[in-house]
Order: structure tokens, then sequence, then C-alpha cells
């Protein structure tokens, strides 16, 4: 067992341990936390948060509206593979540092989890 790392110059041995314990051990499931990156916004003004598919047919053609907000998973097995929750985040983000978009890694639907 190595030395699981929190937070620069921190770790927690025990942390680990117990995690081991409870998953290799016993079997149980890693635990899985659903963050939220993003609130969903209403930005085409229908007063619901949804997505709205591209329109070219109409007259003028509407671009696709990505209303809903997303989510990312962090948990026990990350921490463990020694991800750092920041750089998850930012891999599951629809846009990059200068606002533009980019292909989400990782994003999933904050109420049914399936992959974005």
């Amino acid at each position: 067992m190595g030395v699981l790392i929190v937070s620069e110059g921190k770790s927690c041995v025990s942390c680990e341990y117990s995690i081991n314990v409870r998953n290799v051990k016993y079997g149980l499931p890693y635990r899985t936390y659903i963050w939220e990156g993003a609130k969903g916004k209403d930005l085409n003004g229908d007063g619901t948060i949804n997505n709205e598919p591209a329109n070219p047919s109409a007259v003028p053609p509407t671009p696709e509206y990505k209303e809903e907000g997303w989510c990312f998973a962090y948990g026990e097995k990350e921490w463990l593979e020694g991800k750092v929750f920041e750089e998850v985040k930012t891999a599951s983000d629809l846009y990059d540092e200068e606002g533009d978009e980019k292909v989400q890694i990782g994003a999933i639907n904050c109420i049914t989890g399936a992959e974005l």
C-alpha cells in the first residue's frame, strides 16, 4: 500500500487503508460522488431548462440550445488513481479557459447519470 496524497504536503494513510478494507477485502463498491459542474440555464426564454435540437429548416435556422446543466463523478476510485478533482472537473466542462465550446470528458446528466 502506498501513501495517498490528499493535498500538497499532506497524506492520508488511514483513508486509503479503510477504502481498501471495504472495497478489496469485502468487495464493496467504491463510493462515487456526483458533483454539479454547471446549473441549467433557460437560454431561449421559454420557461423550461432542456436541450433544444437545431432546426436548420426554420427561417432563420435555429442553433442547438444546450440549456441543461451538467455534473461529473469524482469519488474514491478517482482519488485512489491519483486523479485531481479540479482536473476532472475541467475535463468535464463544456467550455475551455477562453470560453470556447469543447468536447466534454466525463460529463454526466445530473439526474440520470448518463454520459453527455
